[in-house]
């Protein structure tokens, strides 16, 4: 069986015993790596640009249609531009105090994103979950937590708003379109080198402490970790750097479980709130709460095994344990 090509058409096996570049010219010649190395540097400053511009698109869309798949791409295109900024903080061309400040209301947006999520797995969870005999009373929560729920999207509207309006980010884009080409090849390699590195060793960190504890605190916490490496490898992938599918089907897939096994322990957190909350009742009601509860702790039980499992194949990915040398020097 032919050796595994890698994206400079030699074989996989050269990238172990050196940098990226000496790759190239080892079998390519000079003139090849430089011209390779002019393509990723437009690859890596476009798929960077773009994320940094659709952040502010996607929450304008989600500020004026706040609807659940509108709020999700608002939180997906929050990370990938904090994973951006993140890149462009660790080379040195942002300020890390403005990065930081630019991240710190991605975050609010996305964390007031994240309580309208929750109270629609929350509402989802009840009408799947109940019996004939049990309408009344869980229509009864669904309006008090629809209530909530509009004052959750009041404080998201407030949010992207606040992000659509940050001067910071065209600071960060006029930044980059301002720099000498050699200053900027070297500050975006090194800045995402350093990222990867930084990223991969606290995922594998994260990952070992929630095979010891085998918490869902725990198991949640590495979920964090693993969804900024698994930003990372696909940003590196956009702009045809690294390509490493094994890796990412992987690292999706525990993302996914882990997700999962989070929503069941907000719902069954929710489900112990509604017994002390004031939330309309019904005489049943202790009955339903405990019913419910019940059913999402065998979720959470059978869960944790396929958490478990899809933590060990993480560790065992090659892209883990090898050293990441295919960047540009």
């Amino acid at each position: 069986m032919p050796d595994e090509k890698n994206i400079s058409g030699c074989p996989a096996t050269c990238h172990r015993g050196g940098p990226y570049n000496r790759c190239i010219r080892r079998h390519q010649g000079p003139a090849a790596a430089a011209v390779k190395e002019q393509k990723i540097l437009r690859s890596l400053f476009r798929v960077l640009t773009y994320h940094l511009v659709a952040v502010r698109d996607q929450a304008a869309r989600a500020a004026r249609n706040p609807e659940a798949d509108a709020i999700h791409d608002a939180r997906v295109a929050s990370r990938r531009a904090a994973t951006a900024l993140g890149i462009l903080a660790a080379g040195r061309i942002l300020r890390r105090t403005e990065a930081r400040g630019i991240k710190k209301t991605l975050r609010k947006m996305r964390r007031q994103g994240g309580v309208v999520r929750d109270m629609d797995i929350f509402l989802q969870s009840l009408s799947t979950a109940g019996r004939p005999g049990e309408a009344r009373q869980l229509e009864r929560w669904q309006h008090h937590i629809m209530r909530q729920r509009a004052m959750a999207v009041r404080l998201f509207i407030k949010s992207a708003v606040a992000v659509c309006v940050d001067a910071r980010l065209a600071r960060s884009l006029m930044q980059l379109y301002r720099m000498d080409a050699v200053v900027l090849r070297k500050a975006l390699f090194s800045g995402m080198q350093w990222r990867l590195d930084a990223a991969r060793k606290k995922a594998k960190k994260k990952l070992r402490q929630a095979m010891r504890e085998q918490s869902i605190a725990a198991t949640h916490q590495a979920r964090i970790a693993i969804k900024s490496l698994r930003y990372l490898y696909e940003l590196c992938t956009e702009a045809k750097i690294i390509s490493d599918r094994t890796l990412l089907a992987r690292l999706r897939n525990f993302q996914t479980l882990a997700g999962n096994l989070n929503d069941c322990a907000m719902t069954l957190r929710r489900l112990d709130e509604l017994r002390t909350s004031n939330a309309p009742s019904e005489p049943s009601g202790d009955a339903v709460v405990t019913r419910l509860m019940n059913v999402q702790r065998s979720r959470i039980s059978r869960l944790t095994k396929q958490v478990r499992s899809a933590v060990q194949s993480v560790l065992e990915s090659s892209g883990l344990k090898d050293d990441l040398n295919t960047l540009l020097e």
